[in-house]
């Protein structure tokens, strides 16, 4: 079994990077969904990692947490990275990185820190007995 052989038209990393257009229209609109949820996912990580660093600089025994907030960060960057253009190098010389296929898979890698940057910033917030649905935006 060949597995260079998935990598068919349509299928090669170098036609899956963000808002990267082909000459098949399904795969267009896909590639524009997918880049646009990527896109918000990007800014929504970033905008709960403020907010849950400001919460873990607030702490007095922050510095474990401060380490792991660095650590999701730097995760953070790197699945960015990796779904974008300019990561074209790493895509075609890492051997098997191509084998994932699709740059915006790395949105699944991007949603651990999310979640746990959203976690981190809604735990110092007062929501109430209602749920923590209304304190997003307090984000």
């Amino acid at each position: 079994m060949n597995i260079a052989q998935a990598l068919s038209s349509g299928l090669l990393p170098s036609q899956n990077f963000l808002y990267t257009a082909i000459d098949d229209p399904e795969h267009n609109l896909f590639n524009w969904i997918a880049s646009s949820v990527a896109i918000l996912l990007m800014v929504m990580t970033g905008i709960a990692g403020i907010a849950a660093h400001r919460s873990t600089a607030q702490e007095q025994e922050g510095r474990e947490k401060k380490k792991l907030w660095r650590v999701l960060l730097l995760l953070s960057a790197a699945a960015a990275i990796l779904m974008i253009r300019l990561s074209s190098v790493f895509w075609e010389h890492l051997p098997e990185l191509r084998f994932v296929q699709f740059p915006w898979r790395w949105m699944a890698i991007l949603a651990v820190p999310y979640g746990y940057f959203l976690a981190a910033a809604a735990a110092r917030r007062p929501c109430g007995g209602s749920g923590a649905w209304w304190c997003l935006p307090l984000l």
